[in-house]
């Protein structure tokens, strides 16, 4: 098994960013869109870690395909009016 101690220290430090914004921070900008961004690269890096990929496959994977299958309960909710529980819901703000 291949593993990549610098993407993965990269990876918590993108984890320990995650986790106090879902902590901490309360308002309309960091926690929804700053937070969106830098789940792409705790992703990336994650994903760095452990596969044995060339850095140029891995964020295609990230970018084009990751999101759109972490997305299906936005989807979901949208279209059959499913409703899910979430931290993030702008209801709370």
């Amino acid at each position: 098994m291949h593993f990549d101690r610098s993407a993965f220290r990269l990876f918590l430090l993108f984890l320990g960013i995650e986790i106090a914004i879902a902590l901490w921070v309360r308002d309309r900008f960091v926690r929804p869109y700053l937070g969106d961004v830098l789940v792409i690269f705790l992703l990336f890096y994650g994903l760095k870690s452990v596969l044995r990929q060339t850095t140029a496959v891995i964020a295609t994977a990230v970018l084009f395909f990751l999101p759109s299958v972490l997305n299906i309960y936005s989807l979901l909710k949208r279209l059959n009016g499913w409703d899910y529980p979430t931290t993030a819901s702008p209801k709370q703000y």
